[in-house]
């Protein structure tokens, strides 16, 4: 990911990349047949993401002639997130592990960039900003606390 948004200079000599992209938010789960064995369920969400990507360039290969770090990140509001899944119950319903997929509409509405080379973070407002979509799936797995 981070090659990608560095216009592939990562996989150069000399160069260094690194990237993440971090989503926190609020989900509300219905569940069909929460003392089922195989326990269908649905979900609503919505949250805030932020992405940030750092790249480096040692002496020899930047173009000043010293090391250089460069970051820069985006972030915004992820609107809404549908979600479906089953668990499938074990240890007497304490343990549920199932699949699920998700789907995540989310748009980045401020970017940031900063380098060790003026020392300076610089933010603003995306102007023309564009929704972007996350299709999540894999296998969960939860744990119910009994009361």
């Amino acid at each position: 990911l981070s090659n990608q948004f560095a216009g592939g200079q990562c996989s150069q000599t000399g160069f260094g990349c690194s990237s993440n992209d971090t989503r926190l938010g609020v989900n509300v789960h219905y569940h069909v047949l929460p003392d089922g064995f195989v326990d269908p369920w649905f979900g609503l969400g919505f949250g805030y993401e932020w992405f940030s990507s750092t790249e480096t360039a040692n002496a020899a290969h930047s173009p000043t002639g010293a090391a250089v770090t460069a970051s820069s990140g985006v972030a915004g509001w992820e609107y809404v997130n549908l979600q479906g899944g089953a668990d499938f119950h074990l240890l007497n319903g304490a343990l549920g592990v199932g699949p699920f997929i998700q789907l995540a509409f989310d748009q980045y509405n401020q970017a940031s960039i900063s380098s060790d080379n003026n020392g300076g973070t610089t933010g603003q407002s995306i102007q023309q900003q564009a929704l972007h979509e996350w299709f999540l799936f894999g296998v969960r797995g939860v744990y119910d606390v009994k009361f």
